[in-house]
């Protein structure tokens, strides 16, 4: 890191990253599954790529704000909370920073927000947060899930990695926390292919392939009506969501 974030040369870096930590709260790991069990798996699900290229378009951004988006969507349709927080790595292979994104607004708005977030990311990536919320008093965010656009923040494509592995299996580079802790939850695009790892002691088969439905939904809703509000409910009914087992 250059200097310090009470440098005047990062006071934008400070602003950013303070704006972050005061807003940001936690958003937990989904927790859908009656038989907890170590190890973490993989769900492979298409998502509709045309929707992402168009929804991308329309909104002057980068396929990448698109998926933040529709991600940011579904946690806040498995929370019941309308601000949530998110990993996502600066670049590949790099530990997850907090990008929080309310979503109680447009999809357009949100997906703009979703790029906004990114690019903030991507200029105050190299920063000592925990030092910062010590001076600030408050905690740093926490976050379940990470979300790994499938390019880094500069437009480079990163290598696909193993598709359709289902089962035990160790966590995959990049979907640890800064603790070292695996992530509940680690989601990518590779192409057309929405990528899940998730924990087994978390997630089951069927909660995963779920979620990843609510990503490509998530997707479809944006590209079809862009103005229209978001609303959780229409990817998770709250009748659903009590349903499943925490």
């Amino acid at each position: 890191m250059t200097g310090t974030l009470a440098d005047p040369t990062t006071s934008t870096t400070r602003e950013h990253w303070s704006r972050v930590l005061l807003t940001g709260g936690a958003t937990p790991n989904p927790a859908w599954t009656t038989t907890p069990r170590p190890g973490t798996a993989v769900h492979t699900e298409p998502v509709p790529r045309d929707a992402v290229a168009a929804v991308a378009a329309g909104c002057g951004v980068e396929p990448g704000a698109v998926l933040l988006a529709a991600h940011a969507a579904v946690l806040a349709a498995l929370s019941g909370d309308a601000e949530v927080v998110a990993g996502v790595p600066p670049r590949p292979g790099t530990t997850p920073l907090p990008v929080c994104l309310d979503t109680a607004r447009s999809w357009s708005a949100l997906v703009l927000a979703a790029a906004e977030a990114l690019a903030g990311l991507r200029a105050h990536s190299d920063s000592d947060l925990g030092r910062l919320a010590a001076e600030l008093g408050t905690a740093m965010p926490s976050f379940g899930t990470v979300l790994d656009p499938g390019t880094d923040l500069r437009g480079t494509e990163i290598a696909p990695g193993a598709l359709g592995r289902t089962g035990d299996r160790g966590p995959d580079t990049g979907t640890t926390l800064g603790d070292g802790r695996a992530a509940g939850l680690h989601v990518s695009l590779s192409g057309s292919t929405l990528r899940l790892t998730y924990r087994l002691d978390l997630l089951d088969e069927g909660a995963a392939a779920r979620i990843a439905g609510y990503h490509a939904t998530a997707v479809a809703l944006a590209a079809a009506d862009p103005g229209a509000p978001v609303r959780p409910s229409v990817l998770v009914e709250p009748a659903e969501r009590e349903a499943w087992p925490r």
